[in-house]
């Protein structure tokens, strides 16, 4: 066992070995960044670039900001580990090493690092086959806060700059805070280049993916609170706030299907917001008969049937809609073939079961139930046989 077991690792090993020849650390300033210190490696912002197969490439790339305080950098479970995850997705990341108050930096100094890296990915998109509105950053604790105040405190280049990067936007297009260590309406204020600190979210926040736990107190009660303030608003927010364990700093929490669920859950977020994909979604309106009555109450659910990474949309059928649907271009799908899903929960309404179990609908007449989603609005009208 032992033997099969030493076997097993090295093989592990290997593999690690063959995918970390593939990554490339470039340097943010290779001149040497602002109030620099030094020379040492600590002085040098970095970003490691982890970049998913050729053949399973969304186009979409994500800055990791590991947590530690701004003291360390938890590089593993924090980092590297989440890079991969994020390949096996097909999405590009970029692990970012920004400098920490233990080598004498201000947190204002690891902002200017975060908002370089999202220029350095942004203005790279084509080399690294990303769309440059789909540069995103991932940050745990410490950076959550930093991704976060990128996302306050950005700006869109300065036109008259000399240097190229300086040129160039470096809003995320969209952000995931993992258990932000300071993050909240009141706590998210940062003094940088003079300006006034920044007291309030805005309107220009970008959608966010927010995830804590209750044994992390006040880090997941800031959550919520961020994202109450958020979507009042009006900005796309999500927030995961799981109960009972969860320590601060768990990482990807593999070994706890609780909290571990949020790296799926954060994928799926991407997926149904379009941020996987660069085709506009389209309007559907529309009427499901289920053997010659209207469907009373379900869902009707349109999924892609050439990718994965564009959004499905869905729409809810209660007893009042008779039947009919609408769903907005802006949950709407993408141009082309979806396969129909569509759940029956009640045939009639009342106080008295009107069914054993919902129904799972696929077919009528013995087809698969199809859809092709065209440009501008659709209608489609489902005259469903299961009889």
């Amino acid at each position: 066992m032992l033997a099969r077991v030493t076997l097993v690792a090295s093989a592990l090993i290997l593999s690690i070995a063959i995918f970390a020849a593939d990554e490339k650390t470039i340097l943010l300033w290779p001149d040497g960044a602002p109030n620099a210190k030094g020379t040492a490696d600590a002085d040098k912002p970095s970003l490691t670039i982890f970049l998913p197969p050729a053949d399973k490439a969304t186009g979409t790339g994500i800055i990791v900001a590991p947590g530690g305080g701004y003291s360390v950098l938890a590089i593993d479970h924090e980092g590297q580990q989440v890079a991969r995850w994020l390949n096996s997705k097909g999405i590009a990341a970029f692990l970012l090493t920004y400098r920490l108050k233990t080598n004498k930096y201000a947190v204002s100094d690891a902002i200017l690092d975060g908002e370089r890296a999202v220029r350095y990915v942004r203005s790279h998109a084509k080399d690294f086959s990303l769309s440059s509105n789909r540069i995103g950053m991932l940050g745990f604790s410490a950076g959550a806060h930093l991704s976060a105040t990128v996302g306050i405190d950005f700006d869109y280049g300065d036109a008259a700059s000399k240097d190229a990067l300086e040129t160039v936007s470096c809003k995320p297009d969209f952000l995931c805070l993992i258990y932000g260590s300071s993050l909240s309406t009141d706590d998210l204020k940062i003094e940088k280049r003079a300006k006034p600190a920044a007291t309030a979210l805005t309107t220009t926040f970008p959608p966010a993916f927010l995830f804590g736990t209750a044994q992390d107190g006040k880090t997941s009660d800031r959550a919520l609170d961020v994202a109450k303030a958020l979507r009042g608003m009006g900005v796309e927010v999500e927030v995961h706030s799981f109960g009972g364990w969860g320590p601060h700093g768990l990482g990807m929490a593999v070994g706890d299907s609780g909290p571990g669920a949020w790296p799926e859950l954060f994928h799926t977020w991407l997926r149904r917001n379009g941020l996987l994909t660069d085709q506009p979604r389209m309007a559907i309106k529309g009427h499901v008969n289920i053997d010659g009555k209207p469907l009373n109450r379900g869902w009707v659910t349109f999924y892609p049937s050439d990718s994965s990474n564009k959004p499905f949309a869905a729409a809810y059928l209660g007893h009042g809609n008779k039947g009919a649907f609408t769903i907005d271009a802006k949950f709407g799908a993408c141009a082309g073939q979806c396969r129909v899903e569509i759940i029956e929960e009640a045939i009639e309404f009342g106080t008295k079961p009107s069914i054993e179990n919902y129904v799972k609908i696929t077919q009528s007449k013995g087809a698969p139930i199809t859809f092709e989603v065209k440009p501008g609005e659709n209608e489609a009208e489902f005259e469903i046989v299961t009889k």
